[in-house]
């Protein structure tokens, strides 16, 4: 349209904003003009013929939306001298439009000078997709809309040349089959909506029923072991050797593959490379399976404290038996694998013995487990003298239930009439009163089975020797004496064990002491002795200058 002839047509529509009394402009009723108010208006060209619509905006406040080309005017008039400046809101979608002659300041009379002229503005886009199933060496020629084509020579994406106007309608189909193939489309019509269209999808296959296999070969197997494979998920080989495979199910050409190991062998752990590919058209033999030994760990540990002679066996998670002869470190035959539980135990204690297991159990890491610790501690005896028999008798003592039981050579000669017995604080000497001999014999202490050796070295006691106590700090012990109303005081050899009667000992100690026992501190032992008559009991301490009666 040329310029002039819209001119023309707006001079005409503005012709008509001014009154039949010419009040628009000021001057027929002697009014000042300043006092008038005045149209803001103009002409809309190029209006999209779908009606999309254009909203004018004036000084940022007096909206007016337009659905169609032609005149237009502001719905609020302005007074002589205001200023006004005509915007757009927003662009029409599909439309580029500007405004003309849209600022200025009223000047006694209707601003009509205003343009606003738009333009179609087409977006462009393309139509694609992807293409699957296509066989080595074949191609296919597609076509949008009857006429734009492409031929495409190889499976992935593709974009037809021509570009097409948004809202345009798109229909894919298959202009020309591959030979030997079938392809067909899916999401092939639409309408552009706005963006490029990327997901049409042409989808070949092989005519007839044609199928091929996947397969490979498996390395690194150990002997007797299988690793199962699945393809795709579903099909399943269990391969018991190493060398070729292959899955019992053949595909259909144009189809995808994808191998992973579905169990792994004992102690293995298997890789799978070259597993998976798609638009299968040949055999596929090139899946390829390594497989290799899995890390594995010891258990290790050390045995203190084992008797000599003796053995203890242990076990690791019920079943792993492992004999220990001596002390020392012990390693376990069966070598377990990273994130493997391990649970070593005692299964055999030995004679008499009692060995207990400290950091046993756990999870393997990345390293050997070193720090197992079994430490055999000396069984506890209960030895009872037997005065008439001149014996003592020996028993095993099981600490946490209290079982008592005898040992092997439960009776051992005591070489007299035993009264008493009390063992050292080590447990490797056991001082014995015999009654009828006025002495006191010691016997060596085997820890291992609480066997009792006598040993050289006898000292005398007074008469009618009762009891025999040693002082928590080991080095006394006292006897007291009934015969001769008596307690009788021996310091202790460190590294012997020898009696050596203490000066000022024996001492006096009441009517017939038959019992005797030293304080919880060490320092004062104490004894009873029956009154008069052997009916009313004494208590008596022995103090570092005297003895005293308390009771």
């Amino acid at each position: 349209m040329s310029r002039y002839p819209v001119l023309a047509v707006i001079a005409a529509f503005f012709l008509g904003l001014t009154g039949c009394d010419g009040s628009l402009t000021g001057t027929s009723t002697g009014t000042p003009a300043h006092s008038y108010s005045y149209v803001v208006a103009g002409y809309l060209t190029g209006q999209n013929a779908s009606g999309l619509p254009v909203t004018l905006v004036n000084n940022g406040k007096d909206t007016l939306t337009l659905g169609a080309s032609g005149g237009f005017q502001f719905p609020t008039p302005l007074a002589n001298g205001a200023t006004y400046s005509v915007t757009l809101a927003a662009q029409p979608y599909g439309q580029l439009c500007a405004v003309t002659n849209g600022t200025g300041t009223v000047n006694v009379s209707n601003v009509t000078s205003i343009l606003v002229s738009c333009g179609a503005v087409y977006p462009i886009s393309t139509i694609g997709g992807n293409v699957a199933g296509l066989s080595a060496g074949a191609s296919v020629t597609l076509k949008n809309n009857g006429s734009d084509t492409v031929t495409v020579s190889a499976n992935g994406a593709f974009v037809f040349p021509a570009t097409v106007y948004d809202t345009q309608a798109y229909d894919v189909t298959v202009g020309m089959q591959p030979a030997g193939e079938t392809c067909t489309a899916t999401q092939a019509i639409g309408t552009v909506p706005r963006v490029n269209v990327a997901n049409v999808s042409i989808v070949c296959t092989v005519n007839g029923s044609k199928t091929y296999s996947v397969g490979g070969t498996v390395s690194g197997l150990g002997a007797g072991a299988s690793v199962a494979l699945l393809d795709n998920g579903v099909d399943a080989t269990t391969v018991s050797n190493n060398g070729a495979f292959t899955f019992p199910a053949a595909l259909h050409g144009g189809a995808s593959w994808a191998v992973t190991v579905g169990t792994e062998p004992a102690g293995e752990t298997c890789s799978v490379s070259n597993a998976n590919g798609a638009n299968i058209g040949a055999n596929v033999t090139a899946v390829t399976v390594a497989c290799s030994p899995n890390q594995t760990y010891s258990i290790e540990g050390n045995v203190s404290n084992l008797p000599t002679g003796t053995s203890v066996a242990l076990q690791n998670n019920g079943s792993d038996l492992l004999t220990v002869p001596t002390d020392g470190t012990f390693i376990f035959g069966t070598q377990l694998a990273s994130g493997a539980t391990y649970n070593v135990t005692v299964a055999t204690q030995p004679p008499g013995g009692n060995c207990v297991v400290s950091n046993g159990s756990g999870t393997v890491g990345t390293a050997s487990v070193t720090a197992v610790s079994v430490n055999c501690v000396a069984p506890p005896f209960i030895y009872a003298p037997v005065p008439f028999s001149k014996s003592i008798d020996a028993f095993a003592f099981n600490a946490s239930t209290g079982v008592v039981t005898p040992l092997a050579l439960s009776s051992v000669a005591a070489g007299g009439q035993a009264q008493a017995i009390v063992l050292n604080s080590a447990r490797t000497l056991a001082y014995v009163v015999l009654n009828d001999k006025a002495t006191v014999v010691k016997f060596a202490v085997n820890a291992s089975d609480g066997t009792l050796t006598p040993v050289a070295g006898v000292v005398d006691t007074e008469n009618d020797p009762q009891d025999i106590v040693i002082t928590p700090s080991g080095k006394f012990a006292y006897v007291a004496n009934a015969g001769s109303n008596s307690v009788s005081g021996y310091a202790i050899d460190a590294t012997t064990g020898a009696l050596t009667p203490i000066a000022g000992s024996p001492f006096a100690a009441g009517s017939v002491p038959r019992r005797i026992a030293i304080d919880p501190t060490g320092r004062l032992p104490t004894w009873r002795t029956p009154m008069a008559g052997n009916s009313d009991p004494g208590l008596f301490l022995l103090t570092r200058s005297m003895l005293l009666r308390v009771a």
